[in-house]
């Protein structure tokens, strides 16, 4: 199974919505793990029991766990049902394995490139960038040594927060989010 694991350096970066728009454009049957309690609201949903699978598109379910690492939570042949899975870790704390995470997701700020430093080393950045910001691509990838290349950028969208607000982001992803599926 294919694993996408989003952190972020500290909250309020835009991890959830980025891993919820590149949940909902995977191929084949997908599994969003949410480890933070707030897919379910960015998409649209009501708020799900912990634990229990939420289909959310043909393609994509949602599954709640909090401080809970897959696939030891559900039986093989749950797991088996789909073709990956994307979960959303938000900040790594309380991870049960923060090294098993992949994806940071962190926007153009001092202050957070300052925490992401400490955290580990990310193999792909999804870099939101925010008018008037002094931080690039470039200077991100230096600070976390990695390629530029691994470094995928969405420019901030209001389009992304009237999604959001308004319960539609499953439903109408802004193309400022689309894409983000082929970061890899």
């Amino acid at each position: 199974m294919i694993q996408h694991r989003f952190y972020a350096p500290k909250g309020g970066q835009g991890t959830t919505v980025v891993a919820c728009a590149f949940a909902l454009q995977q191929p084949g049957r997908t599994l969003l793990v949410d480890d933070r309690g707030d897919c379910a609201a960015a998409l649209g949903l009501p708020e799900p029991t912990t634990g229990v699978i939420v289909p959310v598109t043909d393609r994509l379910d949602l599954l709640v766990l909090y401080d809970r690492e897959l696939p030891a939570t559900l039986p093989a042949e749950v797991l088996d049902s789909y073709d990956q899975y994307v979960g959303d870790y938000g900040t790594p704390t309380g991870l049960p394995d923060p090294r098993n995470i992949d994806t940071m997701v962190i926007r153009a700020d001092y202050l957070a490139l300052r925490r992401a430093i400490g955290i580990r080393t990310p193999d792909r950045v999804v870099l939101i960038m925010e008018p008037g910001r002094a931080w690039r691509p470039v200077d991100v990838a230096r600070s976390l040594g990695i390629p530029e290349s691994n470094i995928t950028v969405v420019d901030i969208d209001p389009a992304i927060a009237r999604a959001v607000d308004a319960g539609l982001l499953a439903r109408r992803l802004p193309a400022s989010l689309k894409g983000l599926a082929h970061h890899e």
